[in-house]
């Protein structure tokens, strides 16, 4: 039976025969925190998904700034509004949790 609490740790993964073909430690990085997951905990609705997924297109195609995928202008608002406020409620969380650990 599968114990989470049992299994091996990502260093041990990575040192694990199965994946030695694939590790190489001069190319990897280690983090020296903990991944900050407190924003799958936010109600996303499709369109902010779908909001959150346009920036990022944006980020890596800087020619699409400016112009939208959404025709409807005043969807197109409420998209970003939502996207803006997930964003906002995403670094309080982040906020509180770094907060939370300095006072550990």
């Amino acid at each position: 039976m599968f114990n989470p609490h049992e299994r091996i740790n990502v260093d041990e993964a990575l040192e694990h025969p199965y994946f030695k073909s694939l590790h190489n430690a001069k190319s990897e990085h280690s983090c020296s925190r903990a991944f900050d997951f407190e924003f799958e905990k936010l109600h996303m609705t499709k369109e902010v998904l779908q909001e959150f997924m346009w920036q990022e297109i944006q980020h890596y195609r800087p020619e699409l700034k400016g112009k939208t995928w959404v025709v409807d202008p005043e969807k197109r608002a409420a998209q970003i509004a939502a996207a803006q406020a997930a964003k906002a409620a995403a670094a309080a969380a982040a906020a509180q949790q770094q907060q939370a650990a300095q006072q550990q």
